[in-house]
């Protein structure tokens, strides 16, 4: 298998139906643990195996990348496949939210063939000019910072409306978990390989691919369209009013449409996603009143 120049530590929660079920392998993002994918291991444990990872430093992981000053994404798709490796998992379904669709992205470069299929949500194909300037000029002064400021200050920036609010707040209490240095680490892997994604798009038009993007996603929704429309044989899907996090903001939709396209190998109708809004919408106007 690949040999790796570090040593870091991949942790994963397996949920094992039936040996004979195919794997789905769930890919959280920066700062995120297993715990944002509770609503979707609800959906399908008992449809697929399940695998669960947290990355280097997030959540159960001991090990972190803080202390390599060279570890890449391509250095952790390396333990990811290792990790596989020991799992025996020959081929999976992937879904992946934000900063996982950079990890995911060096899996398929380094083992195509392990992919069956892939959902990317929230995903990153780059940013617009001034978008990136935000960035790197927030990567140049973290160290001046309070840490939980900066996060503070990001999860409003990445989420900053009302109905943003779910998702904003599990960022900022999974990341008060990573701890500064490791914070610090994953945010200069962002930065410096902020178009990993969208450099490697070809490689996804070959599989079976969707991606789910929120239109209040600021950050990350106009580089998705400009890079998407170049590639149609890759799925995608808008989800209306919704911010970065589809699959926390608007799970019972996201839900949905993961389970038509990895079981059924197709999106929902229309029709069938506009009912769900509308039956959606009355229920919170319920609970409100």
């Amino acid at each position: 298998m690949f040999k790796t120049r570090i040593h870091i530590d991949i942790c994963s929660i397996e949920i094992i139906n039936d040996p004979a079920l195919p794997w789905l392998v769930m890919i959280h993002g920066f700062g995120g643990t297993r715990h944002m994918w509770n609503k979707q291991v609800d959906r399908f444990k008992g449809r697929f195996n399940i695998m669960v990872v947290e990355l280097p430093g997030h959540g159960d992981a001991e090990d972190g990348v803080a202390e390599y000053p060279q570890v890449d994404f391509t250095e952790i798709g390396k333990h990811l496949l290792n990790h596989f490796k020991k799992k025996q998992i020959q081929k999976a379904h992937f879904l992946c939210v934000s900063l996982g669709s950079l990890v995911m992205a060096a899996l398929i470069q380094l083992r195509p063939e392990i992919v069956e299929s892939v959902l990317l949500c929230g995903a990153i194909f780059g940013m617009e000019p001034v978008n990136r300037c935000i960035l790197h000029f927030g990567n140049a002064i973290k160290p001046l910072l309070p840490y939980m400021s900066l996060i503070r200050l990001l999860a409003m920036i990445l989420m900053p409306r009302r109905s943003h609010k779910i998702s904003r707040k599990f960022l900022v209490q999974e990341c008060k978990k990573l701890g500064r240095q490791e914070f610090q680490k994953w945010y200069e892997l962002l930065c410096l390989e902020l178009n990993r994604l969208r450099d490697n798009i070809a490689l996804f038009a070959r599989t079976r691919t969707l991606v789910i993007m929120g239109r209040e996603d600021y950050m990350f929704f106009t580089p998705s369209q400009k890079t998407l429309a170049g590639y149609p044989a890759i799925h995608s899907l808008v989800m209306e009013h919704c911010g970065h996090v589809c699959s926390l903001q608007k799970w019972r939709e996201f839900n949905v449409i993961a389970g038509e396209f990895f079981e059924n190998h197709r999106l929902p109708d229309k029709d069938v996603l506009d009912q769900l809004q509308t039956t959606v919408t009355t229920a919170q106007a319920s609970q409100t009143i």
